[in-house]
């Protein structure tokens, strides 16, 4: 036996727990756990640290990981990712990060047992997403895995009990208004709309009672407003013509063309200035008699 490898004995518990997560060894077990948490596939010198039933932040690439990535921002794992969603509420970068991490096991030949492990993960994700259909109690669900298994895995099958707790402690986060939220917005009735999508959709929908005026209203401000920028716009474009093409030379402005403070390049009178104004014309009428 090499000197650097533990003698360990396997518990019916330890047993239990490598069979449901389809891993032969303690080694794989840590491996599963490593990869589960920094969301890539890892190499055996990087489970060494590992301890069943223990946090994954023990292991060597946990620790490399945690240092390589200090500061950058980079290199989110798992329980960052979730302690983020707790937050806001929304789901979304977790399930990414599963998905990202089953293809990322799929393609990888460093140890035999990511592409079961791969399995596994999907199907873990497939049974919380058809049993748990409320965003919050999906995290809180997720978080509540996370404190019972870390270092043993996933569970396999499902957990009913902790799916019930979960969605429990969310219908109670938002009976006490602890719960994320996106935007709060307060009617006139004093009722609070917490999702942005609520918010949105009401913005969007008029009010039965207005049969849409509400939305003409908006429409109709939107339009003052453009037609006010428009003539801004023209405003602006007039007093450029005029600069450029009165021959009134502005308290700055002098011609290109001869250098006289006098008047504007439009206007100069020497041999080039009448080149360029004949070349104007004549690209002018050209296209007109074209078209004729």
């Amino acid at each position: 036996m090499d000197a650097s490898q533990k003698l360990v004995v396997i518990t019916k518990e330890m047993a239990a727990d490598l069979s449901a997560q389809q891993m032969t060894t303690l080694g794989e077990l840590g491996a599963f756990e490593l990869a589960l948490a920094l969301g890539r596939a890892v190499g055996p010198e990087e489970v060494d640290g590992f301890n069943y039933g223990s946090p994954y932040m023990h292991m060597v690439g946990a620790i490399r990981s945690a240092k390589a990535n200090k500061g950058s921002g980079r290199g989110k794992n798992l329980d960052t990712l979730l302690g983020e969603a707790l937050i806001s509420g929304d789901k979304s970068d977790v399930k990414r990060f599963f998905t990202d991490l089953c293809h990322r096991l799929t393609n990888s030949n460093l140890m035999p047992c990511f592409a079961r492990a791969a399995i596994q993960i999907l199907t873990f994700v497939n049974k919380a997403d058809q049993n748990i259909r409320d965003d919050l109690a999906w995290i809180i669900y997720m978080v509540e895995v996370r404190m019972k298994y870390m270092g043993r895995g996933i569970p396999i099958p499902f957990d009913v009990e902790l799916s019930i707790s979960a969605k429990e402690t969310a219908e109670d986060k938002r009976r006490k208004g602890t719960g994320p939220r996106g935007i709060i917005v307060l009617d006139g009735a004093g009722v609070s709309r917490s999702t942005t999508r609520e918010c949105l959709a009401e913005m969007l929908t008029p009010a039965p009672s207005s049969g849409g005026a509400g939305l003409v209203a908006a429409l109709s401000d939107l339009q003052v407003g453009l037609v006010d920028i428009g003539a801004r716009l023209d405003g602006f474009g007039a007093r450029l013509e005029k600069l450029e093409g009165s021959g009134t030379p502005g308290p700055k402005s002098k011609c290109w063309i001869c250098q006289s403070d006098g008047h504007l390049a439009a206007t100069c009178s020497t041999a080039k200035g009448k080149e360029l104004r004949e070349k104007k014309l004549a690209s002018a009428i050209k296209p007109a008699a074209e078209a004729k």
